[in-house]
Formats: C-alpha cells, structure tokens, sequence
C-alpha cells in the first residue's frame, strides 16, 4: 500500500511556503530513507592524562544487530588510544562496554568512529556512522633552562631562565 503525506502547509522560518511538496506517496514495500540503528557512546572520563589514562566506554544500540551481522571491537576506529584487551564485552544484544586507554606521548582529541554500516538491524537498515571525542593530554611537560652567562668565574653571576612547556605546580 502507499502512504500519502501532504506538505501543502509546510513553511520555513520566515513563513515561506515550501515548493513542489504538495504530496509525497511512500510505497511500503519500498526501503525508507529513514536512518538506520543509531549508536551512543558514552565514557566515565571527560578527559584523559597521564594520572587518568583509562575510561570505560558504553555503547548503545538503539536497535540490536540481525541479517547475519553483529557489532564488535573491530568496527571501531581510533586514534588517539586502543582498546585494552579482552575488554570489549556484551552486555546483551544492544549493550556493548570497552575499556578505552590513552597512547603515551599524545595531546589532542581521541576519538571513537564507527562507520556507516558497521551492522544491519533485523530490517535489513544500516547502522549509522558514529564519532566519539575524547580530550587527551599524556604529552610529559618539557623545561627549558637557559643561563644568560655559561662560563662563569668565581664571584660572577648569571640569571637563569626556566620554560615550562605547560603551567606547573610546587616548582
């Protein structure tokens, strides 16, 4: 059967009335542009450093797996850390937690992306594409000291200047 769906009083914000979408007929039969399963991300850290370099991620399905696919650790694209091993877990069929860790040496935004199609639901509709974001700093501070005279003799002086890489403390 079809679905007629009338837009003749559809209007924009500034009261425009919309063209050419007097009728729309929707065959059911046919596949929807609807979007596919969608998926939530989120983690028990705001941000990650090198006191706090691990977060637990969940992940929720809005919709399980079917049509002989499923939702794994290997749909997940990152940067910025890894997976900590045999972490990546089901909870049940939409449920999914992870142990996200922090690379060394790294300061930026993590990140978390499933990709359009990482799964099919029962219906045949692929999942939705996915990015999570994560701020991460486990880049050690640096300190530069310089001496405004290096060759010193008895008696003389010489200021010395220290850099911090990033602001410091008990210093």
């Amino acid at each position: 059967g079809f679905i007629d769906l009338s837009f003749s009083n559809l209007r924009d914000t500034t009261n425009n009335v919309w063209k050419d979408l007097s009728a729309v007929a929707l065959d059911s039969s046919e596949t929807t542009p609807f979007p596919g399963p969608r998926i939530e991300i989120t983690s028990t850290q705001s941000q990650l450093n090198d006191a706090v370099n691990e977060s637990n991620l969940t992940f929720v399905l809005d919709d399980a797996p079917g049509n002989s696919t499923s939702f794994s650790e290997s749909d997940l694209i990152l940067t910025g850390g890894t997976i900590k091993a045999t972490t990546f877990t089901a909870v049940d069929d939409k449920t999914f937690t992870a142990i996200f860790v922090a690379d060394d040496a790294f300061d930026g935004i993590a990140s978390v992306k499933i990709n359009k199609a990482a799964f099919q639901n029962a219906d045949g509709q692929e999942s939705v594409e996915k990015n999570f974001q994560l701020a991460v700093d486990t880049l050690a501070p640096t300190a530069t000291i310089t001496l405004s005279d290096d060759a010193l003799k008895a008696g003389e002086t010489s200021t010395v200047t220290v850099v911090f890489s990033e602001a410091g403390e008990n210093f």
